[in-house]
């Protein structure tokens, strides 16, 4: 048989399971749900504050709860609860600071919280917890399945909590709470403290998941509080804790506040603001002054108090407050004066303040030594010993007695009004030695006494002996590096002595040196690098800064250097660099020449041109006497141009690249015919022999290294002139650093030097003796640099040009070894017994050098230097050699460079011309 179970039987097993629900026994307990600081919450501090027995403000706990307050009992051991208060849905406990736990008991729980300890440790005062408690029923449930849902409540606000149908509040965890709840209609309550409204409401329980979300209202606005002037203290609704003005609160709750502005000097406001729900107000409090601008003066100077507190002396000015004030004015050895005044706000004045008459007393000074001067306070006196001052301020003094041959003492007495006071010396012999202690304010500086060292600071001196009766003067001098020199002339008298050296620090800077190109930088004459420099440890004062560089004008720049940093620029303007010439020179009569040239702006030159035969005067004259010949019984024999031209002559810079030059000399000129070999010679027809001085003039073109040169020659008085043309190679400092492959500006680079010397050769195994030569060398005075030398040496059998280019291996500043290769050119003369000369042989050829220089001082090369140079020509050729000992006159100016090469030049002139006066003259 199936049972079929209606709607009032539904009902009546409702009804059965109530009431077998009463019966069944319920255990129910509380238990804390959470715990938390809110540290927003300003109602334990601002609002609703409670002091505790020690006057402190308590902590509120805020229990979340619709249980009555009557109904609970709370113990926290040994310490009081101050307060406890039911509000809507919330109790109030107040508990002093330091509480760390709380037993909570509930006359409708069977078990309550116990010993509960605080999770955010011992409570601080002024600040507000939320406490929420749960409730757990332990019993059997007979239930109609199907006839509860869910209902979920949502409020976003922190802290918030909903009572359900009366029940125990839940606060909102992330936001929401959710409770199982039979059908049908709920009510509820959502709550947040004091500063939001509640918000009540109803929710019917369906099937399922039924959502509500709850806003709730706010019960607060905010509050700006400003001051005129601002920095006021505001006590807010009686809170004890000052807020500086201007100060917001943004979270003050609605209602009526009371507003309380303190600041010195100024009347105490109270004023009252009401805030509205969501209200932005501000509130501005303007404050009265309560005070005036007082002035204060003492004409004698004295020392002013008000109210007793010291304010200043002679004068003072400031703000007081309204209301009675007691000025003093006080002075030593015066009477004291007070005055009381009133001070009205805003009445500002200036008071002069009552004047203090002077105590005086009497001091009777006596000694046993006749006349001994008195010194009181440092003061020397007029009187001498023993005097009794009549009139002097009270107080203490110190009085000194002094005398020659005497020790001086000291004593310090007191000065008391209306009475005499009385101090006797007795003089002892001074002694006769003195000491003496030097101490400085640097450590370890250098001490000397009248120019002698006597050690490092601090020095002891003593055992001086003295004269009796006498002194002794001595100059105590104190030097220390980066001070200024402490000097100081003392007199020392028998006994102890002391000198103390208060050094003075020498002020420094920096300074930073430019210029517009690559120079050489002193400062005082002192060298400091290139540029761009930095020159640290400048002494403060007048500087005077010097620039050189290759190729230009120098500068120099005076500057006063300061603390710091400090700059000077130097302009330093181009002038043309010193160039050296060599050239190889031909005309149309001769094949070959040479010559040698230096020019700057201006400069001077030698040149040679001629062909290497020659006819002596023997030859011409015996050719005159014996022979009657015309030109045509010479026609159709060998014809040989006789030609031989010594020039010697300024040049002129027109241009980078364009040079003229012109000068005199000494010509000759002839067509000579080989008439055969007679009595074991060459003879020789001279019918056009033309000789005198010689002029030339032309230009010089230059291109890098490179020259070309063209011009005119003549001789004087005759008509023969002819075209000359040469060309060769320019030397400077840019070519040469160039030529060495080297970018780097050296102080020494590039200086032209004479060398003088002695030679002794010959030719291959032949004796050839001596001469005396002349040397313009260049060389770069580098470890691996490239020297060269261009010159000519004249003897007794020969005449010889060469030109070389050598390097020197350095060991050390002061020792060398050259070596290199050259081209020499020159004729080998014979000398007869009758000191005529032949033409003996001719020398072009190339050759070697060897040699070694000691040398003074490396870099200008300074010193001796001996060579070893031989010719290695090919075929017949004869090999020229010679031994070379030779003096370097270190380095010479440009102007001494264009000197030398003007003497070279005058050497060969004289040289040739001495040899023509000893020589015949050729028939025509």
């Amino acid at each position: 048989m199936k049972l079929k179970i209606t709607k009032s039987l539904k009902k009546m097993l409702a009804a059965a399971a109530a009431l077998l629900l009463t019966c069944i026994p319920s255990f129910a307990q509380l238990n804390v749900e959470s715990f938390e600081a809110k540290e927003s919450d300003q109602d334990a501090r601002v609002a609703y504050p409670v002091k505790d027995k020690n006057g402190k403000i308590c902590a509120l706990i805020k229990l979340m709860t619709h249980l009555k307050n009557e109904d609970f009992e709370f113990d926290v051991g040994m310490i009081n609860i101050e307060k406890r208060e039911q509000k809507k849905g919330v109790v109030w406990i107040y508990l002093p600071g330091g509480a760390q736990r709380i037993t909570i008991t509930h006359t409708n729980f069977e078990k309550g919280v116990q010993n509960y300890e605080f999770p955010t440790g011992p409570l601080k005062e002024a600040t507000v917890y939320a406490m929420q408690l749960r409730s757990a029923n332990v019993r059997q449930v007979v239930d109609d399945e199907g006839s509860t849902g869910t209902l979920v409540i949502k409020c976003s606000i922190k802290g918030a909590s909903v009572s359900i149908d009366s029940e125990t509040p839940k606060f909102f965890d992330n936001g929401f709470v959710d409770v199982i709840l039979p059908y049908g209609k709920h009510t509820y309550v959502v709550s947040a403290g004091e500063l939001y409204h509640e918000a009540p409401g109803s929710a019917t329980v369906k099937k399922g998941r039924t959502d509500i979300t709850v806003s709730l209202k706010p019960k607060f606005g905010k509050l700006t509080v400003k001051t005129n002037p601002e920095g006021a203290d505001l006590y807010i609704d009686g809170g004890v804790d000052a807020k500086k003005s201007p100060f917001t609160d943004t979270m003050i709750r609605s209602g009526e506040h009371k507003i309380r502005a303190v600041k010195n000097l100024y009347q105490l406001s109270e004023t009252r603001v009401t805030i509205a729900d969501g209200e932005d107000k501000e509130h501005v409090v303007t404050l009265q002054p309560d005070f005036a601008e007082i002035t204060l003066v003492s004409e004698q100077g004295g020392t002013i108090f008000v109210d007793g507190v010291r304010k200043g002396a002679s004068r003072w000015s400031g703000k007081l407050l309204a209301g009675l004030h007691k000025l003093e004015v006080k002075k030593n050895s015066h009477s004291t004066r007070t005055k009381e005044i009133t001070v009205v706000a805003g009445n500002n004045q200036e008071i002069a303040l009552p004047t203090m008459d002077p105590i005086y007393g009497k001091l009777n000074v006596r000694a046993d030594v006749l006349d001994a001067a008195i010194t009181i306070d440092g003061k020397l006196q007029n009187e001498k010993a023993p005097f009794k001052f009549e009139k002097l301020l009270i107080g203490e003094y110190s009085v000194m007695l002094t005398a020659e041959g005497y020790k001086t003492q000291e004593k310090l007495v007191k000065v008391t009004e209306g009475e005499t006071t009385s101090v006797e010396f007795k003089m002892e012999e001074a002694e006769q030695i003195a000491r003496v202690s030097i101490r400085a304010s640097v450590s370890g500086a250098a001490i000397s006494v009248d120019g002698k060292s006597v050690g490092t600071a601090p020095v002891s001196l003593s055992d001086i002996p003295l004269s009796r009766g006498q002194t002794k003067t001595v100059t105590v001098s104190v030097t220390a590096a980066g001070y200024e020199t402490f000097r100081r002339t003392v007199t020392l008298q028998p006994g102890d002595n002391e000198v103390y050296a208060a050094l003075t620090e020498i002020p420094i800077g920096t300074l930073k040196i430019s210029a517009n190109t690559y120079a050489r930088v002193e400062v005082d004459g002192r060298y400091e690098g290139y540029t761009p420099a930095t020159v640290s440890d400048v002494s403060v004062g007048n500087h005077t800064v010097s620039f050189s560089a290759s190729g230009y004008k120098g500068d120099k720049k005076s500057v006063y250097v300061r603390n710091g940093e400090n700059s000077v620029y130097g302009y330093l303007k181009a002038r043309p660099q010193p160039t050296f010439f060599v050239d190889y020179q031909a005309s149309m009569t001769t094949p070959g020449g040479f010559s040698l040239g230096y020019c700057q702006r201006f400069g001077t030159y030698v040149r040679f041109r001629g062909s290497l035969m020659d006819v002596s005067a023997d030859e011409l004259a015996e050719t005159a006497s014996s022979m009657s010949l015309r030109k045509s019984d010479v026609s159709g024999l060998e014809k040989e141009y006789f030609r031989r031209a010594y020039t010697a002559g300024g040049m002129l810079r027109i241009a980078k690249w364009l040079y003229a030059y012109g000068g005199l000399g000494y010509g000759q000129y002839g067509v000579s015919y080989n008439l055969g070999e007679r009595d074991g010679k060459n003879v020789y027809y001279n019918p056009q022999m033309v000789k005198g001085i010689e002029w030339e003039a032309g230009a010089k073109l230059r291109a890098s290294i490179f020259t070309a040169n063209l011009g005119y020659n003549a001789i004087a008085n005759s008509k023969f002139g002819e075209l000359h043309f040469g060309a060769g190679l320019a030397f400077n400092e840019e070519t040469v650093e160039g030529f060495a492959g080297s970018d780097e500006r050296h102080e020494a680079f590039g200086k032209f030097h004479l060398r003088a010397g002695y030679t002794v050769g010959g030719v291959e195994s032949s004796s050839m003796g001596s001469m005396v030569h002349l040397d313009l060398h260049y060389n770069n005075s580098r470890a691996f640099g490239i020297n060269g030398d261009l010159g000519m040496v004249f003897g007794d059998n020969a005449i010889m040009a060469r030109a070389g280019m050598y390097s020197s291996y350095f060991m050390g500043d002061h020792f060398a070894i050259d070596y290199g290769l050259g081209y020499q050119i020159g004729e080998i003369l014979e000398i007869d017994d009758h000191n005529n000369s032949s033409l003996s042989g001719e020398i072009s050829e190339p050759y070697f050098k060897l040699g070694a220089s000691v040398m003074f001082n490396g870099n200008s090369w300074g010193g001796f230097n001996y060579s070893y140079t031989r010719g290695f020509g090919s075929g017949s050729s004869p090999k020229f050699f010679t031994h070379n000992i030779s003096y370097t006159v270190g380095q010479f100016p440009t102007i001494v460079i264009g000197g030398v090469t003007v003497v070279v030049g005058l050497i060969a002139l004289i040289a040739v011309l001495a040899a023509e006066s000893e020589s015949s003259e050729p028939t025509y």
